[in-house]
């Protein structure tokens, strides 16, 4: 008898298919790893945008996740007046890819693009700029370069950088 029922056991169980289900690895979330930003002119050793001259803006950035697209834009600090906001994509123009991970956008902001506010609360226009026999650099306000990275599934990252000055009077 017990051998019929071990008979009967391993006669149905080899029939059946064991199956071990594979662990689902969660998706790594869409972020920002590295940023970084440079111009065409620089002021005591500082990345500047030149208000008075067209000026090249290059950024770089690494992630991690699944970017689809990005926009960027500049900001003025006191205003928050926006300006030159684009979204691209890995194969837009002026979009250089730097590794697997990374991306690198270049532009070129002609003069008095960049928006920003100086310290006495008034704008000034390019009529207001004096000009000087030997030019000397001058701060008159600072932008900030944002970055909203946005994923295939729709999630987005945002980057904002640290204050960029703008001068008048560049050499």
């Amino acid at each position: 008898m017990k051998r019929l029922v071990l008979l009967l056991l391993t006669v149905s169980l080899g029939g059946c298919l064991i199956v071990t289900p594979t662990p689902v690895t969660p998706p790594t979330p869409l972020s920002v790893l590295s940023a970084t930003y440079s111009t065409n002119y620089s002021a005591n050793g500082e990345t500047v945008i030149c208000d008075n001259r067209a000026t090249t803006l290059v950024y770089r950035f690494t992630y991690q996740g699944e970017l689809e697209s990005w926009t960027s834009y500049l900001e003025g600090q006191k205003l928050g007046e926006r300006k030159g906001e684009r979204t691209f994509d890995p194969d837009s123009e002026n979009v250089s890819a730097l590794d697997e991970k990374g991306f690198e956008v270049s532009y070129v902001m002609s003069p008095n693009f960049a928006p920003y506010q100086n310290d006495t609360g008034a704008s000034l226009s390019p009529q207001a700029i004096v000009v000087v026999p030997v030019p000397q650099p001058e701060e008159i306000g600072a932008t900030k370069l944002y970055l909203t990275l946005v994923g295939e599934d729709g999630e987005s990252q945002p980057y904002v950088s640290e204050s960029i000055p703008v001068i008048i009077n560049c050499p």
